[in-house]
C-alpha cells in the first residue's frame, strides 16, 4: 500500500461513525488482495476516467465509489431514511464493491465478483462487533452492483439486479465513477503520482524495459505505428500529445 492510499483510505474511515464500523473497514481493507492496491480498473478507457486505466487505477476507483458515498449518506434525507450502521456499511459497500474483482488473485476480472465479495462480508460474522443483520445488508447490496448489466455470455450465472434503496445507490455510485467524462480530483487528499511522457516506461514489445523519451528519439516509426494500433492507457493518451 502506497502513502498516498493510506491517507485516502483514512478520510473515508474517518468519515464513519461507529468505531466497529471502522474497524470492521479496516479488517476488509487488510484481507483485500494485494493486486486491489495496484492494477487499472480499465486498460481501454473506452469508457472510465483516464486515471483509473493507469497504475492504482482500480484503488481510485473504488475511492471515487466511496466518496460519491460518504458525499451522500450526509444529506438529510438519508440520515432520515437509513440507520447509522446502515449509513456506515453502504459506505463501506461503496468502497470495498471490487475488492474481489479478479478473485483472489491478479488475472481478469471474475464476473461473479459481486457474489464473491457477498461472501466475503459474511465469512466476518461472529469475528467483528458488527450485528449479523448489517454484514447481511452488507452482502445484500454488494451483489447487484452490476445494476442492469447482470447476464455474461461466457457465464452461466445471473448477478441479482438493485431493488432496494440501499443497492440501487450502490450501482449508481459505482456507474457514475466508471463514467470517462466524469472525473475527481484527488490532490486535496493526497498527491498522485501520473504517468508523463517523461516518465513512462515501455513493459512490452521490443523496446520492453526502455523510457519513452528514449524511444521516441531512436524509433519514431514504432511510436507512428503505436498511434495507429495500440488502445491502452495511459501510453494512449500520452501519444496524442507527442
Amino acid at each position: 500500500m502506497e502513502e498516498f492510499q493510506k491517507k485516502m483510505s483514512a478520510t473515508l474511515i474517518d468519515s464513519l461513525e461507529n468505531q466497529s464500523m471502522k474497524d470492521f473497514a479496516v479488517k476488509i481493507l487488510q484481507d483485500l488482495p494485494e493486486y486491489w492496491w495496484i492494477v487499472p480498473a480499465s486498460s481501454s478507457g473506452k469508457y472510465h476516467p483516464l486515471y483509473v486505466c493507469e497504475e492504482h487505477g482500480l484503488f481510485l476507483h473504488s475511492y471515487a465509489v466511496g466518496q460519491f458515498a460518504v458525499w451522500s449518506m450526509g444529506l438529510e434525507q438519508y440520515q432520515n431514511k437509513f440507520s447509522s450502521l446502515e449509513r456506515n456499511a453502504i459506505i463501506i459497500v461503496s468502497f470495498t464493491h471490487d475488492g474481489l474483482k479478479h478473485g483472489e488473485e491478479k488475472g481478469h476480472t471474475v464476473w461473479e465478483h459481486p457474489l464473491l465479495m457477498a461472501e466475503r462480508y459474511k465469512s466476518y460474522k461472529g469475528q467483528v462487533d458488527v450485528p449479523d443483520d448489517i454484514i447481511d445488508f452488507m452482502a445484500e447490496t454488494v451483489s447487484s452492483h452490476m445494476g442492469q448489466w447482470n447476464t455474461n455470455k461466457r457465464n452461466s450465472i445471473v448477478l441479482p439486479k438493485p431493488t432496494t434503496e440501499a443497492q440501487q445507490l450502490v450501482h449508481i455510485f459505482d456507474y457514475f465513477a466508471s463514467r470517462k467524462t466524469c472525473e475527481l480530483h484527488f490532490e486535496d487528499v493526497a498527491p498522485i503520482k501520473k504517468e508523463t511522457i517523461e516518465t513512462f516506461k515501455f513493459t512490452f514489445g521490443k523496446h520492453n524495459g526502455e523510457m519513452l523519451t528514449t524511444v521516441l528519439e531512436k524509433d519514431p516509426s514504432y511510436v507512428e505505428w503505436l498511434k495507429e494500433n495500440y488502445h491502452k492507457e495511459p501510453l494512449r493518451t500520452l501519444l496524442t500529445k507527442v
